[in-house]
C-alpha cells in the first residue's frame, strides 16, 4: 500500500488514529525525554523529546500519529517504527 517508496521517491506520511485500549505508552531515554507508544499489534511510535506530553496522551481515549515509517536499531534489535511528527488527543 505505500508503493512506491525508495530513492527519489518522497516518504509517505503515516496517519494512526488509536484508542487507549489499544496501545500501551511509555517514556524512554537516559533522561526519560521521549515517548514510546507501542500498539497491540506490535507496532511502535517513538517521539523524541516530547514526554511532557505522557500525562495528555495517558488520560486521552484517542489519539492521533503524524509520522513516518523508520527502521530502529536498538541493542540489537530491530524493528519498524513510525516516528512521530506530531501526536495529539482527538477525544
Amino acid at each position: 500500500k505505500l508503493r512506491t517508496f525508495g530513492p527519489g521517491f518522497i516518504e509517505p506520511v503515516i496517519r494512526l488514529t488509536e484508542t487507549w485500549d489499544s496501545f500501551s505508552l511509555f517514556k524512554i531515554g537516559s533522561e526519560k525525554q521521549h515517548l514510546k507508544i507501542v500498539l497491540d499489534n506490535g507496532l511502535g511510535v517513538l517521539k523524541w523529546n516530547d514526554a511532557d506530553l505522557f500525562d495528555e496522551i495517558n488520560s486521552s481515549n484517542k489519539i492521533e500519529v503524524l509520522g513516518k515509517v523508520d527502521v530502529s536499531e536498538f541493542m540489537g534489535n530491530i524493528s519498524v517504527n513510525i516516528i512521530g511528527d506530531s501526536i495529539r488527543c482527538v477525544e
